[in-house]
């Protein structure tokens, strides 16, 4: 059997390549990186549920929210939509795709 480490995010997109990989018989081992989203507890609620319902390992859980702290991306920062404006440029974060490099 072979195994794959799967980056989620209890998103559209992580969900259907676990449930891929598992018809296909490949072991997951999931894992989720906690970089100071302010949506962070809703993600891992919905991961874990979707993980578990399907028999599946649960997440491993790895916090990165200290190299993120000084960003001001709103993906870290809350903002009010009600009255707060935000475009594309304010949901950058800057290099969090290389946490995935080795």
């Amino acid at each position: 059997m072979t195994t794959a480490l799967l980056l989620c995010s209890g998103g559209l997109d992580s969900t259907t390549l676990a449930f891929w990989l598992r018809e296909r018989e490949i072991e997951l081992v999931p894992i989720f990186l906690d970089y100071g989203q302010h949506c962070v507890e809703k993600e891992w609620s919905t991961l874990t549920q979707v993980l578990l319902i399907q028999g599946l390992l649960p997440p491993e859980r790895i916090d990165v929210s200290g190299i993120f702290r000084g960003s001001r991306s709103r993906l870290i920062i809350e903002p009010d939509l009600w009255s707060e404006p935000v475009d594309d440029g304010d949901l950058y974060i800057p290099y969090r795709t290389l946490l995935f490099f080795r």
